[in-house]
């Protein structure tokens, strides 16, 4: 089964539409799946208005495959179909298909939420309860320099002029790495916002060169010394890492 996408790939140099697809085997004998893999199948836009125009066997395979995961095992109906449905998630093609009435309405009528003036200011919060959340997403980076360095900053403006700026428990996260014999690298121009507010947002810290496996092990184990002294201190943060 194939998922035909009209949304460009974003991120990409050129015009490509990437498609999800499921391929599964039945095992007569034992009556359930026996493999189950997913993949992304990659048209560039000429090919894929040649594929909307043709069913599966009709097109065949040609466009770049990169298979995702597999599972060659015993695989009970229900499972394969959770399978199924999380990969393609937010299709309501396949919520419809396997019953999903719940669902199909969430995709047809979402509901707005009502926010109050806290989560207005604040879109993402946690409580302690919840631990570590993580949001992955890729870009490309550019002008890499060596070492361990932050790269990526707040803008704020008083109406003449622009300035960088980074949350003032930076400073922290710089002493940490220097308590292993290392440092962090901030630049000279940069303005430090002070705010008792319980949120920081420690920003991307790259990593660049021949030993750069090495610099990351320092900066995880400086955060790990540096979250442990906050939490025996009873400081409680809402703490944001915006990439390494």
């Amino acid at each position: 089964m194939e998922e035909i996408s009209d949304q460009e790939a974003p991120m990409e140099e050129e015009a490509v539409f990437h498609c999800r697809y499921v391929h599964s085997i039945y095992n007569e004998t034992i009556e359930d799946f026996d493999h189950f893999d997913g993949a992304i199948r990659t048209y560039p836009f000429e090919d894929m208005v040649e594929r909307t125009a043709k069913n599966f066997k009709e097109y065949g395979k040609n466009s770049a495959y990169k298979k995702l995961f597999k599972v060659n095992k015993k695989l009970p109906i229900h499972k394969w179909k959770s399978l199924v449905t999380l990969f393609l998630r937010g299709n309501s093609l396949i919520y419809e298909y396997f019953g999903f009435k719940e669902e199909i309405e969430k995709l047809r009528s979402p509901k707005k939420a009502q926010l109050d003036l806290m989560d207005k200011l604040v879109p993402f919060s946690i409580t302690e309860k919840e631990g570590l959340k993580i949001l992955v997403s890729y870009f490309k980076v550019n002008d890499l320099r060596e070492g361990r360095y932050v790269d990526a900053f707040d803008i704020m403006s008083d109406g003449n002029q622009k300035f960088k700026c980074v949350d003032f428990p930076i400073l922290e996260m710089k002493k940490a790495p220097q308590r292993l014999g290392d440092d962090l690298i901030i630049p000279d121009d940069i303005e430090y916002i002070k705010c008792e507010d319980r949120y920081w947002n420690i920003p991307s810290i790259m990593h660049q060169g021949d030993n750069a496996g090495v610099l990351l092990a320092n900066t995880i184990l400086a955060l790990k010394n540096l979250f442990n002294k906050m939490i025996a201190k009873g400081k409680v943060f809402d703490i944001s890492i915006t990439g390494l």
